[in-house]
């Protein structure tokens, strides 16, 4: 799992679903600090899921029923594996913004990581797919650079002069006496408390996944870096493969099989709705045979939606059962709000009603439905 310590429990907080054990311990790295995923692992045999820090204590969250006993000291051990996995994502957010801002003078405006995929916040207002290219294979060659990260503190009076890629928070001078210097040699240098590789050889490749326009002129890129990177990439191959033996066919040839596809099932629905069509003026011959301004029939909820339009009468109510117990009802010059206010006080039903369409649920037989509204229309 990784490193190994031996922490005192100062204080316990139970919580309805949570129970966070408190220490004093700076050795845990907290979750959101700087846009950075927190630290996971094992608190005396328990699993925490989040790490917070709260009146200069460490506290970790425990999903169990367990008690901890305030004043005991107890192992903790960090996932190691995490914590690479967190300083691939983070030092390739350096490089992916110190590229963008060589290449297209765009600024970083905010960085989040996910269990999933990270993103970035950037002040362009379009990123095209040309821009990708020039951003990955840069990356690329960052990382055969293998370029050196230094992680280094400097005295508040020297930053100044490093000639960072952002000034550091305002808010920090004064309370500081050192600030944390993250520099990718020849690349990048930024202040940042959060893990990052020694090397950006350890970065392997970088896939932007998508971008995203943003309020203003901002733009949301996702992205994915090191081994997570292969993950996705191996996900795309067996979900290619999948594709390739479902479709029959190549690689190459994905693309033009789904247009092909597309095109047949616009064919299909387009014939359906010719179906349709001559349906719904069969059942609407049969339905305006009916005597009484209430017209009623039985049939799929497609054809019902459709019979209206060639209703020969303007004055009617047409009810159409949907289901067993849900209706659709139509009108074209009788308000059927009226009419449903009027039902709901006599009958057993719910939904609504606009003034020419609406849905009524109930479990009263068709005809007693029928019969109530047809009796309405002829006493208003």
């Amino acid at each position: 799992m990784g490193e190994k310590m031996i922490v005192k429990i100062a204080n316990v907080l139970k919580g309805k679903r949570f129970t966070k054990v408190c220490f004093d311990s700076n050795n845990l790295f907290p979750d959101g600090v700087g846009g950075q995923l927190g630290d996971r692992g094992i608190i005396d045999g328990e699993g925490f899921v989040f790490v917070e820090r709260s009146n200069k204590q460490i506290c970790v969250s425990v999903d169990t029923e367990k008690n901890f006993d305030i004043g005991k000291n107890v192992e903790l051990e960090v996932d190691e594996n995490r914590r690479y996995d967190i300083a691939q994502q983070h030092t390739a957010q350096h490089l992916l913004s110190a590229i963008i801002s060589k290449e297209f003078s765009a600024e970083t405006k905010g960085f989040q990581m996910g269990e999933e995929y990270s993103t970035i916040d950037i002040d362009l207002p379009q990123f095209e797919v040309s821009h990708e290219k020039i951003v990955e294979k840069y990356f690329f060659d960052e990382v055969r650079q293998c370029r050196n990260v230094y992680k280094k503190e400097y005295p508040i009076g020297k930053i100044d002069s490093l000639n960072l890629r952002k000034p550091i928070d305002s808010s920090l001078i004064g309370k500081k006496e050192k600030i944390r210097i993250v520099s990718i040699e020849g690349t990048d240098r930024i202040a940042c408390s959060g893990f990052h590789v020694d090397n950006t050889g350890e970065l392997g490749f970088l896939k932007i996944l998508k971008a995203e326009k943003k309020k203003s002129e901002l733009t949301r890129l996702y992205f994915v870096a090191g081994l997570r990177t292969l993950k996705y990439f191996q996900k795309i191959h067996y979900l290619t493969k999948w594709i390739n033996n479902e479709l029959t066919c190549g690689l190459n040839e994905i693309p033009d099989k789904l247009k092909k596809m597309e095109q047949q099932i616009k064919d299909l629905k387009r014939n359906e709705n010719k179906l349709l069509d001559n349906l719904a003026k069969f059942y609407a011959k049969r339905v305006n045979k009916e005597k009484g301004l209430c017209k009623f029939l039985d049939a799929e909820k497609s054809i019902i939606e459709k019979i209206p339009s060639y209703l020969d009468d303007k004055r009617y109510v047409f009810i159409g059962k949907i289901e067993e117990n849900k209706f659709m009802i139509f009108s074209k010059e009788i308000d059927l709000k009226n009419i449903f206010s009027h039902i709901k006080k006599e009958l057993p039903v719910n939904g609504g009603c606009g003034k020419t369409k609406g849905q009524i649920v109930t479990n009263l037989p068709a005809e007693e439905l029928v019969d109530n509204i047809e009796k309405f229309l002829r006493e208003e």
